[in-house]
């Protein structure tokens, strides 16, 4: 698997797109956050968000501001939460 850079992406970056994966997921879930709700939001496909939620791409700028403005939370505020689920 290449990166926008057309390198492969070392095991570090793979686990850190991994663990916000899966943070930011979990977030989803226990909000009751769908991923077409924030494909919705983006005006992109509900297949665009998978790929960011479920570690097959990184979640950017984009998937992280729609997830907060949904959870009606400031960016900075998701993000300490998102890390705080990634050091457990």
């Amino acid at each position: 698997m290449t990166n926008n850079a057309g390198r492969t992406p070392s095991e570090a970056e793979l686990e850190l797109r991994s663990l916000m994966s899966k943070a930011i997921r979990d977030f989803m879930e226990e909000r009751g956050i769908t991923q077409q709700q924030v494909a919705d939001r983006l005006g992109r496909s509900q297949g665009y968000v998978s790929q960011h939620t479920n570690g097959r791409s990184n979640p950017g700028s984009d998937i992280i501001a729609a997830v907060a403005t949904l959870a009606g939370l400031a960016p900075r505020s998701f993000m300490v939460e998102v890390t705080e689920r990634m050091m457990r």
